[in-house]
């Protein structure tokens, strides 16, 4: 079996249905933060009597959102960059700069932020607690290892399975560059 096949008929359509997956999470964060600073204005002009947790529980949703969206960013490749360098490569050249200098990087720093998140949310997460809610802040750190599983997985994909490096900006479309 050729990489190509390889990637088309296994791992494509796996890192496809990730990306759907992270997506539809990201999603459900961004409506429950949205319904939590709704009931937070509701409750407070409207009913005159403020909910104390909707401003640490919109927080924890965004934080999640957050994290989520900047996996679906890797997977995306639309992360922040610099044009210059890559427009002016060509050929193998390009590909190759892009691949080194961009896209395993992003990999590495995928990678640690999988290890070192999950050392940060064992070691603190289980000493500090959330003023409102009162549970223990690793169930808020534990969104720093789990986003980071679908950015390793998608930057793995980009470096490996990716043949052709986005277009540039100049071209008008999104890109590694």
């Amino acid at each position: 079996m050729s990489r190509r096949e390889l990637r088309d008929q296994h791992i494509r359509p796996f890192i496809d249905r990730l990306d759907g997956g992270v997506a539809m999470v990201t999603t459900l964060f961004f409506a429950a933060m949205m319904f939590t600073l709704f009931w937070q204005v509701f409750s407070r002009f409207v009913i005159n009597i403020p909910a104390t947790w909707t401003e640490e529980a919109a927080r924890y949703f965004f934080i999640y959102m957050t994290f989520f969206g900047a996996a679906l960013g890797v997977r995306h490749s639309t992360h922040f960059g610099i044009p210059i360098v890559l427009s002016m490569l060509r050929g193998k050249t390009r590909d190759r700069y892009h691949r080194l200098v961009i896209r395993l990087p992003i990999l590495i720093a995928s990678m640690a932020l999988l290890f070192y998140g999950t050392r940060y949310m064992l070691h603190f997460g289980f000493a500090r607690v959330s003023p409102t809610f009162h549970f223990p802040m690793a169930w808020v750190y534990l969104v720093i290892p789990l986003s980071a599983v679908p950015m390793v997985l998608f930057a793995a994909y980009n470096l490996f399975f990716e043949d052709t490096p986005p277009p540039t900006p100049e071209s008008g479309t999104k890109g590694d560059a």
